[in-house]
Parts: structure tokens; sequence; C-alpha cells
């Protein structure tokens, strides 16, 4: 959901600044904008129209026992974030340990830190040797701490994969103890990242009418990743009418600045005036790497933009008119307590229940909050709320 461990680490040089290396804007000669079809029409067959795509799978939180409030007293769970330095790792987080208060659970949020030096398998053994009662991970691929995680299974410490695919995913062993269940569709990781890819193809071909002509972005090396080239691909096999102009396979450590991703990207355009949809698969293509403001300099002004997970930037992007669609936007607050839910859940001895998490697409007039916002959810739904009075805890605080 989010912005996985890949798109932090990708984010490597998110301080570095966003210098497009002196490149000159040009004038391509590129097709004229799309129009789009009705909300409600079909454009192609298996493929939800766009209202659907506006709505999403939001449910109101689970109104079913977690258990008790008394048996979690002096209970504690480590959520260990892909990085604190980038507000889309560490806001889940956040609003976990907010949870955590409620629920009486006291929560350490432990920075993964881009897996730099081996932080993420550093921060597992840290909550094992403090005797945590469970570990979350959130944003992050379980390979890189399959042996720290090992241990914590060893140690009988519950563990939790929030948008972070288990081991099993990549070959390994299953080594997840708390199950996390966004909805009543998506069952785990893999399903969750699978669902941000079709989404994504999704919108383009409504948004196109079905004359999608993209330049796709992707890599397949992490398990997450390869879910979500996945689900795009299997929903735009659907469209018969739709191509993909150029493919850029990238390796994460491509994800530097004016390193080979935008080279190859800011080449492509070149190549490519034709496009008229540009798939930038993870906000940092956007913002941190330059991505927004290479189509811009390629003189490519009718061409629709669309990906992203939506941060504040990528948000402000959508407000200005710069990106036209972020296409798999969840509520991140929301997260944090829905992961918390499920691991209250375990820690009581109960099943995990489907958490009502949803995706949606999120342009200039559908579900794009106030300037400074993220997305918090659907109208009429509040979230917050709704977890204390199924908890039994106090309103409010």
């Amino acid at each position: 959901m989010f912005t996985s461990l890949v798109t932090g680490l990708a984010s490597l040089a998110l301080l570095v600044g966003c210098s497009d290396g002196g490149t000159t804007a040009r004038s391509t000669g590129s097709s004229g904008q799309l129009v789009a079809p009705s909300p409600d029409k079909v454009v192609t067959p298996g493929v939800p129209p766009m209202k659907d795509l506006y709505t999403g799978a939001f449910s109101r939180p689970p109104t079913t026992s977690f258990g008790s409030l008394k048996a979690l007293k002096g209970k504690s769970v480590w959520w260990v974030t892909c990085s604190s330095g980038t507000p889309a790792c560490l806001i889940p987080g956040q609003a976990a340990k907010e949870a955590g208060r409620a629920l009486g659970i006291d929560v350490t949020i432990a920075d993964g830190k881009y897996n730099i030096g081996g932080a993420q398998s550093t921060a597992i053994r840290s909550a094992i040797a403090a005797h945590a009662d469970g570990i979350i991970l959130y944003g992050m691929n379980c390979s890189n701490v399959q042996q720290a995680l090992e241990e914590a299974k060893s140690a009988h410490v519950l563990v939790m994969g929030a948008a972070s695919p288990d081991c099993s995913a990549n070959g390994g062993p299953a080594l997840y103890t708390a199950p996390m269940l966004y909805n009543e569709k998506i069952k785990d990781s893999m399903a969750w990242y699978r669902a941000m890819g079709a989404l994504s193809a999704d919108y383009i071909i409504n948004r196109s009418n079905g004359q999608a002509k993209i330049i796709y972005n992707f890599n397949t090396a992490e398990s997450q990743l390869r879910a979500a080239d996945e689900g795009f691909r299997a929903q735009w096999a659907k469209c018969k009418t739709c191509k993909m102009v150029d493919q850029i396979k990238y390796a994460i450590t491509d994800h530097v600045q004016n390193g080979p991703w935008i080279q190859a990207f800011r080449s492509s355009l070149i190549k490519h005036p034709d496009a008229n949809a540009i798939f930038l698969d993870w906000d940092v293509e956007m913002s941190v790497l330059g991505g927004v403001q290479a189509v811009r300099e390629a003189g490519m002004t009718n061409t629709l933009i669309f990906g992203g997970e939506g941060v504040q930037e990528t948000f402000d992007f959508v407000h200005q008119g710069r990106v036209t669609a972020l296409t798999k936007v969840t509520a991140r607050q929301w997260f944090g307590y829905a992961a918390m839910d499920n691991m209250a859940r375990a820690l009581n001895g109960r099943p995990a229940v489907p958490e009502g998490l949803g995706l949606v697409v999120t342009d200039k007039d559908h579900n794009l909050p106030a300037a400074g916002q993220l997305f918090a959810g659907p109208p009429g739904i509040d979230f917050k709320a709704l977890y204390r009075k199924s908890w039994g805890a106090p309103a409010g605080g």
C-alpha cells in the first residue's frame, strides 16, 4: 500500500535535490488530449468502469469482538517501518502508535532506514531483545530480513507483514504468524500489490477510452513489485486496442538522482512522442527523481501521467494539474489502525478479520484531499471512532 520499502529504498537520494541535469525543453508533437468516456461506461469487458475505481473497496472497520483490552495490558509491539525519513513510511507507524495507546499496547517505532547497513534486521533483533510480544513490518521485502524473522519465530514473537509479503512469496519459508487481512477480497500483501497494479491498468484503459499508448515503468526483482506488475499486466491484456509503446525495466539501484532510470526515461520520451499516457509506478519517480518534470520538458503537454500511491508532493501535483491521477491511493492512518486491530486479535488468540481497507483513484475531481492533507478514506467513515468503539476504548485521545 503504500509505499513499499522498495519505494523508500528507491529514494535514497531523497535529500539530494531534483536537478534535471540541464535537459532543455523540446516540442514533440504529441497527440491531442484523450477524451474520457462516461464514468458508467464499460470500456473493456472485465475492466470495471471508472466510477467503481473512484469508489474502491473500502468498507466500515470490523465490529466483531477482538478480545479483551485487559488481556493487552502490558503488551508491547514494535513497528518496523521502511524508513522514518519519509512520510509515506512513517505515517502508518505513527497511527499504529496512536492506536496502541487506545488499546493499552506499548508501540515502539523502529526506523528501518531503507535497510541501509542491515537496519531492518537490526530493528527486528532489537525487538526480540526487548521481549516484544509482536512485530509489524511495514513496506519491506521479507527476504532482506529472513534470518532475523526466523529468530523472531523461534522466540515466539508474533510477526505481521503490513504491505510486506511473506518470505514464502519468494520461495522461502512462511514466517508471518499474525495475519493481516486488508478487506474481504484482499487477504495478504501480495494480493494488495496485485490490486494496486490492476487499479492502475483499469484507470488508464478507462481514461483513454481503450486508446492508451503508454510508456510503462516496472520492476519485478522484489516480490511486491512483481505482484504489482502482474496485476497491471493481467488487466492490460484485456484491452486489445491499448498499446505499450515502451517498457522500461529498472533495478532499485537505478533509482538515484540523474541515474540510469531517469536517463532511460528521458530517452524513451524522445523516442516515443506518440505516447499519450505515462505510468510512473511510484511517487519517487514522479517527484524526487524528476519524472514529471521530464515529461514537461519533453513538451508532452497533453500526455496523461498516472500511477503513485499519494504523498504530499504528488497530491500537490494533482492540485496543480501536473499529474493526472494517483491510481493506488489508500488511507495511510487507517492502515496503521487496521494493522493494530489484527495484531490485537492475534495477541488475544483471536482470528484475523477483514479491515475494510481499499484502494482508490484520485484526480482533481475525485478523492483529492485538501491542500496539505492526506487521503483519509471515504466520506462518512470515522475509522478512528469506529475502531475505538469496537475495542471498548475511550473516545478521542
